[in-house]
C-alpha cells in the first residue's frame, strides 16, 4: 500500500506519453509557423505553407482524428476516458474544446486534397505530379490555416494543463486511498493489540 499500484503507474506512465505527444505536436506547430512566417521567398513561402498544412493535418489527426477510426485512437479519446467524472468545470471545458476541435474538422480541406501537398502517388498509385501538387498549394488560404493553427494551439495549450490537473487529482486520490489502507491496517493492529 505504501507504493503506488501497477495500475497508477500504468495510469501515470500512458498520461506521460500522452503530454510528451503533446508537447512534440506544439513544438512542430510552433516551428513550422515561424518558419512559414519568416519565408524570404515565394518558393520558401509554398513549401513553408505546404509542410504547415502538413503538420497541421497530422496534428488533428493524432489530437482528435478526422474520422471515427482516428477519432477512436486520438489522444482526445483518452482523456475523456480519464477525465474525473466528480470536476465538472474540466468537463464543461473540454465540451467547448471538443466543439472547437470538431469545427476545425468539418471546416478543413478534404484530407484527400491535403494528401496530395504530402504525396506525389495516392492510394490507388496514381501519380499526381509536381504541377498538380503546385497547383494545389497555390489554393491554400493561408490566412485560415494560420488562423486555425492559433485555435489549435489554444486547445492543445489547455489540453496540456488539463493532463496536469488530472494527474495532480490522480496522485491525490492514489495518496488518500493509500492513507486509507494505512488507516485500516493500524486499526487492525490496534484492534489485535486492544
Amino acid at each position: 500500500p505504501i507504493c503506488a499500484s501497477f495500475d497508477e503507474l500504468g495510469n501515470l506512465k500512458i498520461l506521460l506519453n500522452a503530454q510528451m505527444l503533446l508537447q512534440f505536436m506544439i513544438g512542430d506547430l510552433a516551428a513550422i509557423t515561424k518558419a512559414y512566417l519568416q519565408s524570404k521567398s515565394e518558393e520558401e513561402h509554398k513549401m513553408n505553407l505546404r509542410r504547415f498544412v502538413v503538420i497541421q493535418t497530422s496534428t488533428l489527426v493524432h489530437l482528435y482524428g478526422y474520422d471515427n477510426d482516428e477519432h477512436e485512437k486520438s489522444i482526445w479519446k483518452f482523456l475523456l476516458t480519464i477525465l474525473p467524472q466528480s470536476d465538472s468545470s474540466l468537463i464543461d471545458e473540454c465540451k467547448k474544446a471538443e466543439c472547437q476541435l470538431q469545427k476545425l474538422v468539418n471546416e478543413s480541406v478534404d484530407k484527400k486534397e491535403r494528401a496530395l501537398y504530402v504525396h506525389l502517388v495516392n492510394n490507388t498509385n496514381s501519380v499526381f505530379g509536381v504541377p498538380d501538387t503546385i497547383r494545389a498549394i497555390d489554393t491554400i488560404d493561408p490566412i485560415r490555416e494560420v488562423a486555425e493553427v492559433n485555435v489549435l494551439l489554444v486547445i492543445m495549450k489547455q489540453v496540456r494543463d488539463w493532463l496536469n490537473h488530472i494527474m495532480e487529482v490522480l496522485s491525490k486520490e492514489a495518496k488518500e486511498s493509500r492513507q486509507e489502507s494505512e488507516r485500516k491496517i493500524e486499526g487492525m493492529f490496534d484492534d489485535m493489540i486492544n
